[in-house]
């Protein structure tokens, strides 16, 4: 038995080795689709903590969670082939989130306006 030449094929397994292309390949899919998942868990956990109105601390927290969220769909919508509206809306999404971030964490109670009390 003859050994097969190599074809023009970009991958091809060789003596049943896997070659870098399709190394690559199947670690950027992982990638993409770890991002992806990361980013649509992480703004699930953190829409969950700011419903269940806890405080200002764990408000704070949720935007965090919020601003990893954002980044990794950044980076899923604009490295996936179909995703650059997912990109674009993060992006605006992470501007937002930072802005939580700064009122719940940062300024804290100085960023705090008076409240009026009011009457009923």
């Amino acid at each position: 038995m003859s050994q097969r030449k190599p074809t023009n094929r970009s991958v091809e397994k060789i003596n049943n080795r896997i070659t870098f292309e399709e190394f690559y390949n199947t670690m950027n899919d992982f990638v993409l689709t770890s991002l992806q998942y990361y980013g649509a868990g992480a703004a699930a956990l953190a829409a969950l903590i700011l419903s269940l109105n806890l405080g200002r601390l764990w408000s704070g927290r949720a935007f965090l969670i919020f601003v990893t969220s954002s980044l990794a769909l950044i980076a899923w919508g604009f490295l996936d082939e179909n995703s650059e509206g997912i990109g674009v809306q993060n992006v605006i999404l992470l501007v937002i989130n930072c802005v939580g971030v700064y009122r719940y964490l940062i300024a804290g109670e100085r960023g705090k306006e008076t409240t009026h009390q009011g009457t009923v």
